[in-house]
């Protein structure tokens, strides 16, 4: 009997996980049944309060006597269950047991994709983890949301059932029944475009010497180019270009930049400018508002990420330089559902406007160079052995698929596994030739000057047998010669973090995880490794069209913000109509269901947008950053104003506003600082929490019960190291890389506030924090502020600088705030006038007094 009790559970547990991978649901949940009846050593039909120890036997019996479900003894008091098993005395621990008992309370959604894919759904049996085993903390109490997807078959079912079952309790299930009785399937794709079968456009097509010297490399163009080229480079049409990656797109931008040229070269005008922007995710401007206006006065073309464009052209009405741009590209616009970037993309499309001739969508199988996918399933569920597991397969692709030292990209999840995978594949190559590496092209002695070089000492030794790897952490050295060496084909394999996707441009022949080189090889390969059940969907979406939904409505509080300010929007139907022109609008009719819409009809449509205008302006109503006079015209107050102009969310500004005050001190300023809604999204990466832990005990400012896992505590603790120079490890240096990143636009912004509430020795603080972030000094009173700031007493002529910036201030802007004009925003000499200027009118005595008095006097 006891042999049979210890080996019963492990093997109906190896049996459920058998029928678990196989994907039979019925089949797994009797097993899961079965196993946990043997780890319980109970029935199924038994009261699940047998599970809890020191319930006398004679009470569980009368309750499994009752004929009374599971469900209903939570609606029931302790008196009210004493009384139905005669024992009065056992109300109170029944009671107590029962709602110890888990419990899930579901919701769902449901959000089409395709008219066969809908997303909220999940292959027919999934394990769901909830909690964490490497912490002592519990977050079952917390929500977890869930997104899978699930096929949909015609006839199309009246409703399908998500059933939770429990891993270890007997009787813990719920089941949600999800209804598609009134489920509006998106309208099915257009058909992409086709491919012509035309002559090879030969690049003297152009008729310009110049432009033709541009692309000596070849004769003609390709088939894509060919096919746009006319749209392009003879009309002034909106054009939409969908194609492959390794297409040539670029080129085909190039053609709308060579028209806009030729027209500005024809008009043979004193003011004919050409000013073209450039959207794309990685390259950028400055990121200073007062900088990148002057790039822009002096640049033909300027390149941006969407966001930073967004910012400098929100003012658009007072910046002519930003009203002269003549032509706008966008690359990467399949990213127009990602995130803050995407939503921006949405607002600039106008959407997009082009006509049926200017509309190109390609299929996958266009590229120029073929492109031969394999697509491997690893059935394993935990995440950090999967990605061991994938590490074999790769290198066998690599041999396979990359013969004769062809150059290889293998893209993984994190830069933890860039490393890892590195070292791997290294290790893998040393088992199978351990004379000379496999991957390493010429003599390691002429490598050897260039690896010296490499400040990282895993990076080095993985060099030396051909194999590199990029992530954030490396220094802009390191990745610079890793990117040479690979480019130049020295090293045959690179492994990236998938964030490098969009900022590398490498290509190869090989890529595990941008494959193909036009002009260098006659076909590309890729193998995509990926968690089994997921498999089919890649499989599916890699070979059919992807759509790309709209997200503006979890963005739009900081669009009507922005819209306000610049006066664009100036009443609500004005806000409703300014919906009308974004990619919002054009899908809703689409995909109704997606943005939880019953029908598509204009009442449908009107009541919808109507809702949305009306709870996005009251919200902004209620954080003070917009004024609705008589419920109708719209007004920016000082806070709209300084939200719209540094770029930050107006969850922050009402967050300053409502958390500042006259006594705030500098612990309390940096806890506000950082509680901003921009650091939200700080990652807390597995183990670091003791991480975080350690660094906030060696900090000057204490914290109260912090949670290590909140990304703000995770951002002031990072702020402090900074102010303080403490060495801190990698991992933890891209964080506060990124805590710093919104810093100084976000303490510009608190100066704003507290400038215009009038708080002089607050402002005196948040100048300090200012130029603590800039010089990361911690600021004492024996440290001499003046040090920290921009010194303006180095020579006559700052001196003079410095008076006529200030006499400026007085005279021109009257006190107002230096959100309203770009001269001032950014610039550290105003600041510290506008500091100078509050003592002043307050009577304080400041280290600026000298200056002060001359300014008043002069």
């Amino acid at each position: 009997m006891v042999y049979i009790t210890q080996s019963a559970g492990r093997l109906v547990r190896a049996l459920y996980e058998i029928v678990l991978k196989r994907g039979w649901a019925q089949l797994a949940e009797k097993a899961l049944n079965l196993s946990k009846m043997v780890g319980k050593r109970m029935w199924s039909v038994q009261t699940p309060l047998r599970q809890f120890h020191g319930i006398p036997n004679e009470i569980l019996m009368k309750l499994e006597k009752k004929d009374l479900v599971w469900e209903r003894y939570y609606d029931l008091s302790s008196q009210e269950l004493g009384e139905l098993i005669r024992s009065p005395k056992m109300g109170r621990p029944l009671h107590k047991f029962i709602h110890q008992f888990p419990k899930l309370v579901l919701a769902a959604q449901v959000q089409p994709i395709t008219q066969n894919c809908s997303a909220g759904g999940a292959h027919n049996y999934t394990r769901l983890p909830v909690g964490r085993k490497d912490s002592q903390k519990q977050y079952i109490s917390e929500d977890h949301t869930l997104t899978f997807t699930v096929p949909i078959f015609e006839p199309l079912p009246p409703q399908y059932f998500v059933r939770v079952v429990s891993d270890k309790w007997l009787g813990s299930q719920t089941v949600l029944p999800i209804s598609f009785r009134h489920l509006v399937l998106p309208e099915k794709h257009p058909p992409p475009t086709e491919l012509l079968d035309l002559l090879p456009l030969p690049v003297t097509a152009l008729r310009n010497p110049n432009y033709e010297s541009l692309y000596q490399d070849f004769k003609h163009f390709n088939p894509v180019q060919t096919q746009v080229f006319t749209v392009l480079y003879k009309t002034y049409d909106n054009v939409l270009v969908a194609a492959p990656t390794g297409s040539g797109k670029t080129i085909c931008a190039e053609f709308a930049i060579l028209k806009n040229h030729q027209e500005v070269l024809l008009r043979q005008d004193d003011d004919a400018t050409m000013r073209v922007v450039y959207i794309a995710p990685v390259v950028e401007l400055t990121g200073e508002t007062a900088l990148d206006l002057k790039l822009l006065e002096k640049s033909q073309i300027i390149i941006s990420t969407p966001e930073k464009w967004d910012a400098l052209s929100r003012r658009w009405k007072q910046r002519k330089y930003v009203q002269q741009v003549s032509l706008f590209i966008v690359d990467e616009l399949h990213l127009i559902g990602e995130g803050q970037g995407g939503t921006v993309l949405e607002i600039l499309g106008e959407w997009i406007g082009a006509s049926s001739h200017g509309l190109f969508n390609f299929p996958p199988g266009v590229r120029p160079v073929p492109l031969e996918i394999h697509i491997q399933g690893v059935d394993i569920s935990s995440f950090k052995a999967r990605m061991q597991a994938m590490t074999k397969p790769t290198y066998t692709a690599i041999v396979q698929h990359a013969k004769n030292k062809k150059p290889a990209i293998v893209f993984v999840p994190t830069r933890t596994h860039v490393r890892l995978t590195a070292v791997d594949l290294m290790a893998y190559s040393q088992m199978d030739n351990p004379q000379s590496p496999d991957f390493l092209s010429g003599k390691l002695e002429e490598l050897e000057p260039f690896v010296k070089k490499i400040s990282e000492e895993t990076l080095k030794e993985t060099l030396r047998h051909g194999v590199g790897y990029l992530h954030e952490a490396l220094c802009s050295l390191d990745q610079e010669i890793v990117t040479q060496l690979f480019e130049a084909e020295r090293i045959q394999i690179c492994v990236m973090s998938s964030s490098f996707c969009w900022r590398i441009p490498l290509t190869a022949h090989l890529v595990v995880g941008r494959a193909s080189r036009p002009l260098l090889d006659n076909a590309g390969k890729c193998v995509i490794f990926c968690h089994a059940p997921r498999k089919e969907y890649y499989k599916k979406f890699l070979y059919e069209a992807f759509p790309g939904e709209s997200h503006l409505q979890h963005f739009l509080h900081n669009n009507f913000n922005a819209e306000v300010v610049a006066g664009v929007i100036e009443n609500k139907p004005d806000a409703g109509d300014y919906l009308t022109w974004t990619f919002m609008y054009r899908r809703l009719p689409q995909n109704p269901n997606y943005y939880n819409l019953q029908g598509v009809s204009h009442r449908h449509l009107s009541d919808h947008l109507s809702e949305l205008v009306e709870n996005t302006l009251s919200d902004l109503e209620a954080s003070k950053c917009i004024e609705i006079e008589d419920e109708m015209n719209l007004s920016a107050p000082n806070l709209g104003m300084i939200a719209s102009n540094y770029y930050i969310s107006y969850t922050t500004i009402e967050r300053f506003s409502s958390l500042l005050s006259s006594k705030t001190k500098m612990k309390g300023l940096l806890e506000i600082f950082t509680s901003a809604s921009e650091y939200d999204m700080i990652p807390i990466r597995p183990g670091e929490e003791d991480r975080v832990r350690r660094l906030i005990n060696h900090q000057r400012f204490s914290f109260e019960n912090p949670n290590c896992t909140d990304p703000h505590v995770k951002a002031n603790a990072l702020l402090q190291a900074h102010f303080s120079r403490q060495d801190i490890i990698t991992n933890l240096q891209i964080g506060q890389r990124e805590v710093l990143l919104s810093a100084t636009r976000l303490l510009q912004a608190m100066v704003d506030v507290i400038s215009s509430n009038g708080w002089l020795n607050l402002a005196l603080l948040a100048m300090e924090a200012s130029q603590m972030v800039t010089r990361t000094w911690v600021v004492t009173r024996s440290t001499p502020s003046l040090l920290m700031l921009k010194n303006p007493w180095k020579n006559d002529s700052c001196v003079s600088d410095y008076l006529n910036l200030f006499l400026r201030l007085i005279s021109e802007r009257d006190g107002r705030l230096f959100a309203t004009d770009d001269r001032y925003c950014v610039d550290n000499g105003a600041i510290f006038a506008y500091t100078g200027l509050l003592a002043f009118v307050n009577g304080s005595e400041t280290a600026v007094q000298v200056y002060l008095h001359a300014a008043v006097s002069h």
